[in-house]
C-alpha cells in the first residue's frame, strides 16, 4: 500500500491511527471524517484508489487512469505566506497518469464545518 507517514508504511486502520491519526482521540471514531477517510482509502478499488475518486478523475478529459500514486495522511502543505500553521491536509495524494504528475489534497468532512472563507463577506443592499 502506498501510504506512508515519516517513512513508516501504513496498511491498517490501527497503524493509521498510531502514526497519522488526528490530534484528538475524540476524532478517531466510526462515522467521523478522520477514521472514515482512512477506511475508504485503505480499501481502495481496482487501481488502489477509492472507486469514487477514480470515477471522478476519469470523468474529466484532463485526467487519465492513475498509473502510480502514493499518499501521506495528515500532510502539512504550506502554499502561502499567511501567518499560522500550514494547511493540514487529511490526505495528500501524489498521483501520475498519462498526462503527468499532480497532487490531490483531500479534506474529509463528516459533521464538521469547513471553516471561514478568506474572501471578505459582501454586503447586500437589498436591491438587484
Amino acid at each position: 500500500m502506498p501510504f506512508t507517514k515519516e517513512e513508516i508504511t501504513l496498511s491498517s486502520l490501527d497503524e493509521w491511527e498510531i502514526y497519522a491519526g488526528p490530534k484528538g482521540k475524540h476524532q478517531w471514531v466510526v462515522g467521523r471524517s478522520a477514521k472514515e477517510v482512512a477506511r475508504a482509502w485503505l480499501v481502495g478499488g481496482e487501481d488502489g484508489l477509492p472507486p469514487e475518486v477514480s470515477s471522478a478523475l476519469l470523468a474529466h478529459p484532463r485526467f487519465g487512469r492513475v498509473s502510480q500514486w502514493r499518499a501521506e495522511p495528515e500532510a502539512k502543505l504550506r502554499f502561502d505566506t499567511f501567518a499560522g500553521e500550514p494547511r493540514n491536509s487529511d490526505l495528500a495524494v501524489h498521483a501520475r497518469d498519462n498526462h503527468g504528475s499532480y497532487l490531490i489534497a483531500v479534506e474529509a468532512k463528516a459533521d464538521e464545518p469547513y471553516g471561514d472563507s478568506l474572501r471578505p463577506k459582501q454586503e447586500t443592499s437589498g436591491t438587484l
